[in-house]
Parts: C-alpha cells; sequence; structure tokens
C-alpha cells in the first residue's frame, strides 16, 4: 500500500552510528511515513536496534550475503512505498519536521524532485581529525525561500566544473518522486547505476526532470563517521589499514565501475568524473552539451590538492598520470603550493567569498553533542517550526 513519504536507511554492519540515524527517522513527526532499513549482511546486531524501536513505520529487509553499496541501495530502494522517496544514510540524520515541510513545499510547486542544502556534523570519530565533533548548521542564502533547478543548464554547470556535485539534487538530500526512479530505471536498468549511487542520483533525477525545486532550509544533517567512504578517499593522508575506503574497494572491485578514461584513482575530482563519464554514457551518450573534459578534471584535482595536504604529493601524481594518459601539458594546469596542515575548526561563523555567513560551526564538545541525533535536536531548536506554524 502506498505511503506519502519513505525515509530508505541502507546500512551494513554499523549498529554504533545506525541507532542514532534511526532515532532521528523515528523522531519524524508525520503519520503517512515509511522507513526502510535494508542489512546488508543481515547483521543480528542491526536487526535488534530496529526491532527494538518497535514502531510499526519500519520494514526491515537484509540479505545474507554482503553486497556492494549500489547493489544494497537498489534492495532498499525496490522495499520503499512512497510516493516521494529519501536516503538517509547510517550515519545522517533526518528533521522531525522534515515531512511537513517537504509536504508544504511540494504541495506549493508540484516539484518532482525537491532537494535542499543539508546541515553536516562531523561525528567525534571521523578519522578528519581538525573537524571531530563540529556541527555546521547551513544558514539560508536567500529572502525567497529557494529556487528553481533546470535541468540541462544545472548538468551544462556541472559537467563543466562550475557547479560542485553537492549541489545536485541527489537522493540523499532530496524527495524523489515515485516517477522520477521509474523514469531512470527505464533508462538505466536499475536507479543507481554506478560506484557512488549518491553523486549519480544527483544526475539521473537532474536529467529525468525538467525542474527540480531546492528549498532553503536544511531537512537532514549529513554526518560524517569514521565509517564515511567519501571521506577515507577523499583524505587519505588520515585513513589507515582497514579504512572505509579499502572495505568499500574489497565489497565492490573498482576495476568493474571505473570509467577507462580515469583508471583506479580516489581523488574526489576523479570521483566525480567517474560519475560523469558512467552517467553519460547510460543516459545521455549523443549529448554534445554534456561531455567530461580531462583538461577539467584536471582544474579540479589541483582545486582541491589541498584539502588533504599531506597526501599534496600522491594528488599530483595522479594528476600527472592522468595528464600523461591523455596527452595534456601538465604546466598548463596552475596547481597552488602545498598549504600548512589545517587547524582544528574554529567555533563560529563560516564566511564565503563574498563576506556572506553562510554556516555557524558549533563546538560539538561544549554544547554536549554526541552523535548524529544530538546534532539534530540543536538544530531542530534553531529552525523555524514547520509543524506548530501548520497547527496554528
Amino acid at each position: 500500500m502506498a505511503t506519502r513519504f519513505s525515509i530508505v536507511i541502507p546500512t551494513r554492519r554499523r549498529p554504533d552510528t545506525l541507532r542514532h540515524a534511526l532515532a532521528t527517522a523515528l523522531a519524524v513527526e508525520w503519520d503517512d511515513l515509511q522507513i526502510v532499513v535494508q542489512n546488508n549482511g543481515n547483521d543480528p546486531e542491526t536487526a535488534a536496534i530496529v526491532r527494538a524501536g518497535g514502531s510499526p513505520r519500519v520494514h526491515l529487509a537484509g540479505t545474507d550475503d554482503v553486497l556492494p553499496m549500489s547493489d544494497n541501495w537498489e534492495r532498499a530502494l525496490a522495499a520503499a512505498t512512497g510516493d516521494y522517496v529519501t536516503v538517509l544514510g547510517d550515519d545522517d540524520g533526518i528533521l522531525p519536521d522534515a515531512c511537513w515541510f517537504a509536504d508544504m513545499a511540494i504541495a506549493g510547486t508540484g516539484a518532482p524532485v525537491l532537494t535542499w542544502r543539508p546541515h553536516y556534523y562531523w561525528w567525534p570519530d571521523t578519522i578528519v581529525v581538525p573537524n571531530r565533533n563540529r556541527l555546521f548548521v547551513t544558514l539560508p542564502r536567500s529572502e525567497e525561500g529557494g529556487e528553481v533547478l533546470h535541468s540541462i543548464p544545472t548538468l551544462e554547470a556541472f559537467y563543466r566544473g562550475a557547479l560542485p556535485y553537492s549541489e545536485l539534487p541527489m537522493i540523499y538530500s532530496a524527495f524523489v518522486h515515485r516517477s522520477v526512479i521509474e523514469k531512470v530505471r527505464a533508462k538505466a536498468g536499475r536507479y543507481f547505476a554506478t560506484l557512488s549511487p549518491d553523486v549519480f542520483s544527483g544526475i539521473a533525477n537532474t536529467w529525468a526532470v525538467d525542474r527540480a525545486v531546492r528549498v532553503d532550509r536544511p531537512l537532514s544533517v549529513t554526518g560524517t563517521s569514521r565509517h564515511s567512504i567519501g571521506i577515507s578517499g577523499t583524505f587519505r593522508s588520515f585513513r589507515g589499514a582497514g579504512s572505509a575506503i579499502d572495505e568499500f574497494a574489497r565489497e565492490a572491485p573498482f576495476a568493474g565501475w571505473t570509467a577507462p578514461e580515469l583508471g583506479e584513482m580516489t581523488t574526489l575530482a576523479a570521483g566525480i568524473a567517474n560519475e560523469q563519464l558512467l552517467a553519460r554514457r547510460i543516459l545521455f551518450p549523443d549529448d554534445p552539451r554534456l561531455v567530461v573534459r580531462m583538461e577539467a578534471v584536471l582544474a579540479r584535482m589541483a582545486a582541491n590538492i589541498n584539502m588533504d595536504p599531506a597526501s599534496y604529493d600522491d594528488t599530483l601524481a595522479d594528476m600527472r598520470a592522468l595528464a600523461g594518459k591523455h596527452g595534456i601539458d601538465l604546466s598548463t594546469i596552475p596547481v597552488p603550493p602545498r598549504a600548512p596542515a589545517p587547524r582544528a575548526s574554529i567555533p563560529g561563523p563560516l564566511r564565503d567569498e563574498s563576506g556572506h555567513v553562510e554556516k555557524i560551526i558549533v563546538d560539538g564538545d561544549r554544547a554536549r553533542i554526541a552523535n548524529i541525533a544530538d546534532a539534530v535536536r540543536l538544530v531542530d531548536a534553531m529552525m523555524f517550526d514547520v509543524r506548530a506554524a501548520r497547527r496554528s
């Protein structure tokens, strides 16, 4: 039986973070809601956490075998019955009034994809030591309350490197209508068709609709714990043996999911380019507007080279290899000098290049935050209460 909203939580043996992520989903105040927990590998502790919640809104699914991440996400999505679906990472959180606000925004816009810029919480055990137990509260960017993302202009900006992947309407930070999911499946054979299901969903959702709507209010908190695969790949100097990215590679060998133009590189820019190349082949192979230019990939690698200064030389070696592979003179790509080692994030306002305060950094220790559920409670107290407004 169809429901209005589904929150899908794919997980694999991460009970330490799942219990808190699930707690935020259970706290969502909306009756017509389904919560799907996909237990990859049928971990007994994961199942016990779900059953302890005792909620009829939760559907527990699972597989005996451990599946690659994209396959597990696809299984999880198959169990969702909601008209609109969002995916919640097992170290992420969703706000209690997320469905209230989404329902109101969808009714007002008719958007098949409703997206937002999330808050960010770095768990105390994140491998990125300078950011440990820091909450980045995302502030509104405009007085209009949101913006329309038109399909082709958005994809063109993304493919030429003018728009970061985080600005795409990924199902990680969006409610996606079932018709959009089915359109992608009809074209690609499945909804999560590549190595990075979150990034591919952002490209696919944009391709599948004429427009998406981004509301200027976060409905979720993206968590970064020691389990975070993307962070493990991006911050190479912080990861140790048996890291999340190593575990991920064992379950989904890169050879089966990597575009031959790139090879096996784990820098953020190369990972995004890999998704661009694969998505183009799957969704719009003949569109001359949406192509991946290796010079642009190298420029993004150079721009991000100091995200992790300690792995500067490794990133530069990757750049040389990629440039050589495609006959590009690397001296034409400006590469900034190595930056000093990063310091701990300083609590207070975080300004963008124009001086606008875009985030507030909160010291989790001083705020007595210990997990994603604590972070959600704090940002919920800071946000306009949609539930109270609708009831009054």
